[in-house]
């Protein structure tokens, strides 16, 4: 969205130099005229969010005194100020006080001293609206329309997640919300939309709901499926591993959720435990398919050397920078199996690329005595050719639940 700049100027004519300069020098600006004999007094309720930067006559802000210009920018989002002044010695300093952000003489003014100034205010002024933003989003959430929002859940920097409620029903949901520093960053917001395209696609209960994107002046949102009981990530850690009859249940729910998945043409790229989150009643939701693709679309963005998701849960394919597909996400099932049993990863290392390599050539940990039984499942879902890994989730599924029939229905 281009920058949008207003001119509150008198003179017609100056005006007008001033709008067609810019416009030459800079068409990017959308430049807009405010004629204050015409127009009328600018006055607090006037759209002033609309604009990036305002550029104002100092004699008709002092003729309209300073307890005017004051009230306006008081307001913590009005515009970056700059204040076309005299010669008059004080000018500056009364410029200043009236707040100006940025004043320039009048009788001075070339071309390329406007096209600089107004260029430094835009940055002041992007400066203010994302500082502003931050300090609103740190105190109190985004504004989303319908919904009310309790507490900030987490904050990935360039996204944020926040715990609300909706207005009507009471109802809690998640929030996920994408800034508009962010926004500068085509291939994050592709993401980002990709995220809800795929899932809206989706209807599992073995997937997180999503339930509406939209976006404000300021930033995109997803209203999503809030899920009070925590991740996977926080139930290994605070157990030190899970039984073994939990373990595989979890394993079918997350399963059952893949198929889901790759039955749509869709693989994952990032399945970790706190990507799987729970319910109140229990059962287990897939969640962040903000790396995921279409298998569809895999020649073009598997690109050699090029590495997405993360490291300890990597498929050696992946991890090469090789085309993916779904088997790749049924290595990371894998790798998460035995870190629900173990309580910690297979494969550690030094950095990065020690523990991507290990994925590729390390031989497989034997499980305790304890989980012998499924010793051979482990090795088959993290083999390291996907040759020779379950061809499909549905396969995995099946096989769970024949092999291992008594201990899914043990207690835990």
């Amino acid at each position: 969205m281009p920058s949008r700049l207003l001119l509150i100027e008198n003179s017609d004519k100056f005006r007008g130099t001033l709008k067609r300069i810019l416009g030459n020098e800079l068409p990017e600006l959308a430049v807009y005229e405010h004629d204050p004999q015409q127009d009328g007094l600018p006055t607090r309720n006037f759209n002033w969010r609309t604009y990036d930067l305002v550029i104002l006559d100092y004699k008709f802000s002092k003729k309209h005194n300073l307890r005017w210009l004051r009230e306006l920018k008081e307001q913590p989002d009005f515009p970056a100020l700059v204040m076309l002044i005299g010669s008059k010695p004080t000018a500056t300093a009364e410029a200043k006080l009236m707040g100006a952000d940025e004043c320039v003489n009048k009788r001075n003014l070339t071309r390329s001293l406007l096209v600089s100034t107004v260029q430094f205010a835009l940055k002041l002024a992007e400066s203010k609206r994302r500082q502003h933003e931050k300090t609103m989003r740190d105190s109190t959430g985004p504004e989303v329309p319908g919904y009310t929002v309790v507490n900030k859940l987490a904050d990935g920097g360039m996204s944020s997640i926040y715990l609300a409620k909706r207005d009507k029903s009471k109802e809690q949901v998640v929030i996920k919300t994408l800034y508009s520093e962010s926004i500068d960053d085509e291939s994050f917001v592709d993401r980002f939309l990709k995220e809800y395209e795929l899932i809206s696609r989706l209807n599992d209960p073995n997937i997180v709901k999503i339930y509406e994107q939209s976006y404000t002046e300021s930033f995109m949102y997803m209203i999503m499926e809030y899920f009070p009981s925590g991740d996977l990530h926080g139930r290994i850690a605070s157990r030190k591993g899970l039984s073994l009859p939990k373990a595989l249940r979890y394993l079918v729910q997350i399963a059952t959720g893949l198929n889901s998945i790759h039955s749509c043409g869709i693989v994952h790229r990032d399945l970790k435990p706190s990507n799987i989150m729970f319910r109140a009643d229990e059962s287990l939701a897939i969640i962040d398919f903000g790396i995921s693709k279409e298998l569809a679309m895999a020649d073009d963005i598997t690109i050699e050397n090029i590495v997405m998701g993360t490291v300890g849960y990597m498929s050696p394919e992946c991890g090469q920078g090789k085309k993916i597909d779904a088997r790749s996400d049924i290595y990371s099932l894998g790798i998460m199996f035995y870190e629900m049993l173990m309580g910690k990863k297979p494969y550690t290392g030094k950095d990065p690329a020690d523990v991507v390599l290990k994925h590729a050539k390390a031989p497989h940990p034997v499980l305790p005595e304890k989980y012998k039984a499924v010793q051979g499942l482990f090795e088959i879902m993290t083999a390291k050719d996907p040759r020779n890994r379950f061809q499909s989730s549905r396969r995995l599924v099946e096989f769970v639940e024949y092999r291992y029939m008594d201990i899914l229905s043990a207690e835990p």
